[in-house]
């Protein structure tokens, strides 16, 4: 798995969490990431670690993916316990 949106400074791209986050709708964790560095210099950038704190129009991108995601859980619970 990756720690999708796990940005580590710079500028913060949109577009780069809406796609890290549909690579992690596939994998087995899914576990959004962002920075908080505000906490440690008002100066840094900062890129909320929510999918649900982004900003419009992504929100609702967002949104469908965790929707998906969770639509496959019955899915991939059953594939599991047939293994």
């Amino acid at each position: 798995h990756s720690d999708a949106g796990g940005f580590a400074g710079g500028e913060g791209d949109n577009e780069l969490y809406i796609r890290w986050l549909q690579f992690a709708t596939f994998t087995p964790i899914f576990r959004p990431h962002g920075t908080a560095l505000f906490d440690i210099d008002k100066n840094a950038y900062s890129f909320p670690s929510e999918p649900a704190l982004i900003d419009t129009p992504y929100r609702a991108i967002a949104k469908s993916i965790v929707d998906l995601r969770y639509a496959l859980l019955p899915y991939n619970y059953t594939l599991a316990y047939r293994q």
